[in-house]
């Protein structure tokens, strides 16, 4: 009986962190998701900044009015920047990996 009320308390304990509100949405693909080539994007602007470690979905602009809406969003050398990429997951192709 002991070790059944041990074997409770340890995976309880290992379960208690785990949450599924804390994984990142599947992208859409939608301005400002992470991407890797420019099929990836509705627009098809698959852009990179230097200060971003991926490319984003952005758009063509000349001011940040012209830009999809977004936190922090500002037109650089004529593309859509946003603060930051939105935190999403790559889906994944058939055949498991990142299309």
């Amino acid at each position: 009986m002991k070790s059944l009320c041990l074997l409770l308390v340890v995976t309880a304990a290992a379960c208690a962190g785990d949450s599924f509100d804390e994984v990142d949405p599947v992208c859409t693909f939608a301005p400002y998701d992470v991407c890797s080539t420019e099929h990836d994007c509705l627009n098809e602007i698959c852009t990179g900044f230097a200060d971003f470690a991926t490319p984003v979905c952005s758009a063509i602009c000349t001011t940040e009015t012209e830009c999809p809406p977004g936190d922090g969003v500002t037109c650089v050398d004529n593309r859509c920047k946003p603060a930051a990429p939105t935190a999403c997951t790559r889906p994944l192709s058939d055949a498991g990996v990142p299309p």
